[in-house]
């Protein structure tokens, strides 16, 4: 088996951790950049070394990170934007000082970088517009690269499912905002896919989405989690004009509100995806449905 290092940011993260699990499974060694260290060793494993560093901040990254090097996996990305944490440093910046490192550093075999899907130039949401900036950046550099496009991400320990399951264990009523549609899939067919499109020669170059088979709405979503769960709840549709006004309110006066008018944006857009294409990259690319992959962890 490889003994080949693999640099990985966003290592703590639901996705990295089930990338550093595969990754160790390959028989990889990891080296995983993380801004504190100490609060990072639930991710120690024989084969993986901590290194520490902000991706935002070039000046604080370990430069023994890449040392030793083959492949390097970024994932590092936000859903809101808090304080200096905005969209453009975290997704467009870091991607931008990792990418130059891998410059200097040298040696690097394969890039893959973590987009997701909907991300355009025009795109209504920040979110995918500085997803956008950060592909291009990529695909101009010099690297050998993959970037992938998941869609909605589920698993154990995943923090959107685990929100609502809460919310329906607590509460007769569900209030579902209106959206387009999602392709659930699993993190583990998602963990599959990084690891893959390090040594697969048919991913250079590639933009690659990655979904389920399913086009699911956020109601159908929280209906199949009741149906898992098992309970009956009323899932009640509230329009997106209905939230605008207190997401505003709460984004202005909150500094972590429960819901932005960036997300909000994201919601309604309805993604296009078929998963021929990512069959094309990924010939043996076989997801879980989203009903049999909740039914392996939720009770």
């Amino acid at each position: 088996m490889s003994r080949e290092i693999v640099g990985l940011t966003g290592a703590t993260g639901f996705v990295g951790r089930n990338i550093v699990q595969s990754l160790l499974e390959e028989g990889y060694h990891v080296h995983c950049l993380v801004r504190e260290p100490s609060k990072a060793e639930h991710i120690k494993a024989p084969g993986v070394t901590l290194f520490k560093g902000d991706v935002t901040e070039k000046s604080s990254i370990d430069t023994a990170f890449l040392s030793g090097v083959s492949y390097l996996i970024h994932l590092v990305g936000i859903i809101s934007e808090a304080g200096t944490q905005t969209f453009k440093r975290v997704h467009f910046e870091g991607t931008k000082n990792i990418v130059d490192l891998a410059h200097e550093q040298g040696g690097i075999k394969k890039y893959v970088q973590m987009s997701a899907l909907g991300t355009r130039s025009n795109a209504r949401s920040q979110y995918h517009r500085t997803k956008w900036q950060a592909e291009e950046y990529v695909r101009v550099s010099e690297l050998s690269f993959t970037v992938l496009r998941p869609s909605l991400i589920f698993g154990p320990d995943g923090e959107f499912i685990r929100t609502f399951a809460d919310v329906i264990r607590k509460s007769p009523v569900v209030p579902a905002i209106s959206s387009g549609g999602f392709y659930p899939v699993h993190v583990r067919d998602v963990a599959s896919c990084f690891v893959k499109a390090l040594t697969a020669d048919e991913t250079n170059g590639k933009t690659v989405p990655l979904g389920g088979r399913e086009r699911l709405t956020l109601k159908e979503i929280i209906e199949t989690l009741c149906r898992v769960m098992g309970k009956k709840r009323v899932v009640l549709p509230v329009p997106t004009t209905v939230i605008y006004p207190p997401a505003l309110l709460m984004q202005s006066v909150l500094k972590r509100p429960p819901i932005t008018l960036d997300q909000l944006r994201m919601l309604g857009e309805d993604n296009e995806y078929d998963i021929e294409e990512t069959k094309k990259v990924f010939p043996d690319f076989n997801p879980i449905g989203f009903e049999e992959g909740l039914r392996e962890f939720i009770e």
